[in-house]
């Protein structure tokens, strides 16, 4: 006969994410929804380049949210330092299982079709 489960929950780790925004009110509105769907997460909060880049570094997020739109930095350049930066890192650092399995459920794009 197999032992019961213990009923205690299982501790998923923390994924970290790097948020690229300027405005704490939206940042804190952001990090509610991953609140609201009981995702632990470390955040580390930048918004200008040279911070977001020195965060890459040192926090190696699993994550980046970014807003799009703000002064003397954009998500479309935050992207592309990304981009840029993710052909290293990718090799030494992915995101733990569970955040891929979830990934999907808080996609926002459809996944590309074969013709």
């Amino acid at each position: 006969m197999n032992p019961m489960p213990s009923g205690k929950p299982r501790e998923t780790p923390a994924i970290r994410v790097l948020q690229v925004e300027d405005s704490r009110l939206d940042a804190e509105l952001v990090l509610a929804e991953l609140d609201a769907d009981h995702i632990a997460y470390e955040v580390r909060l930048v918004d200008d380049e040279s911070s977001f880049v020195a965060a890459l570094d040192d926090f190696r997020p699993h994550i980046v949210l970014s807003d799009l739109s703000m002064p003397g930095f954009s998500g479309q350049h935050a992207l592309e330092l990304l981009a840029g930066a993710t052909r290293t890192y990718r090799s030494s650092s992915s995101p733990p299982r569970w955040a891929r399995r979830r990934r999907s459920r808080h996609c926002t794009t459809a996944p590309p079709t074969t013709s």
